[in-house]
């Protein structure tokens, strides 16, 4: 019945404004895929994501008010996306805003929505291009930036991630009050 929200797709990614070693990656969107575009492993990713994710004091108190004065009745907000970087403070991570920024981006947002009156939603891939333990071969569809390759790390159980993913999802149901809305 809410009809009408905002759907903020935002990440590590953004930093990177759509370029990779100083050149740009493409012109037409989907710069939330930059780390498949370009190939690079996870460690070679979060080098130089990292350092150019700086969320600036007061952005989710602008982005629900915008949100507000848009009409929308709700804002669905991205946790994690596939490069597998946390937005909020995880305990079952260290590869999250609350271990590499000290913030916990998602409170920020939920805090910021909850005091313009609007849902709150949550947006979170179950993609995970970080996660040593994740599958990706064993996926005919999804992507992963070494798709085709062997595991880095050898084999890998998907059992484990299985653990870690519903342990963080978890996290996110349990300790910022209702969810309106889960997207996967």
């Amino acid at each position: 019945e809410a009809r009408f929200g905002m759907f903020v797709h935002w990440g590590l990614y953004s930093g990177l404004a759509g370029t990779w070693d100083g050149k740009p990656v493409g012109t037409k969107g989907g710069m939330e895929w930059i780390q498949n575009s370009v190939k690079a492993d996870t460690d070679t990713y979060a080098k130089a994501a990292l350092p150019l994710f700086k969320p600036a004091p007061g952005f989710a108190k602008e982005w629900a008010r915008l949100a507000k004065q848009a009409g929308c009745r709700y804002l669905v907000f991205t946790t994690k996306h596939h490069e597998g970087f946390a937005l909020h403070d995880s305990k079952v991570s260290d590869y999250d805003a609350g271990s590499k920024l000290n913030r916990d981006l998602v409170k920020e947002i939920v805090e910021a929505c909850r005091a313009e009156g609007l849902h709150v939603g949550f947006y979170r891939s179950v993609i995970d291009w970080h996660r040593d333990q994740y599958e990706y071969a064993k996926s005919k569809q999804l992507p992963h930036p070494l798709k085709g390759k062997p595991y880095p790390n050898g084999t890998r159980d998907h059992a484990k991630y299985q653990d870690y993913l519903f342990g963080e999802v978890n996290e996110l149901v349990s300790n910022y009050g209702p969810v309106d809305i889960l997207w996967w």
